[in-house]
């Protein structure tokens, strides 16, 4: 995967554009799992990001950290990349 960040330092409308060159399998999963959800791919990425950073932010310095998803089959435990 690849990222090419806008130069633009402050745009006019409140955005940075990036530009992302993702493997086809990895495109293909968003936009099924957008479209199975009522969102454009956007709006999926961006919740994805903002979830990230989120995690990200929660769990820094804390080098044991773990996030928990439940759900109705089971709890699945995800170690943060980033502590």
């Amino acid at each position: 995967m690849s990222v090419v960040v806008s130069q633009n330092e402050h745009p006019a409308n409140g955005f940075k554009r990036y530009t992302l060159k993702l493997p086809v399998d990895i495109h293909r999963e968003l936009s099924e799992t957008a479209a199975g959800s009522g969102i454009s791919v956007l709006d999926l990425l961006l919740r994805i990001v903002r979830l990230g950073l989120w995690i990200a932010r929660e769990t820094r310095g804390s080098p044991g950290a773990e996030v928990v998803v439940k759900t109705d089959s089971g709890d699945k435990t995800l170690i943060p990349l980033l502590n």
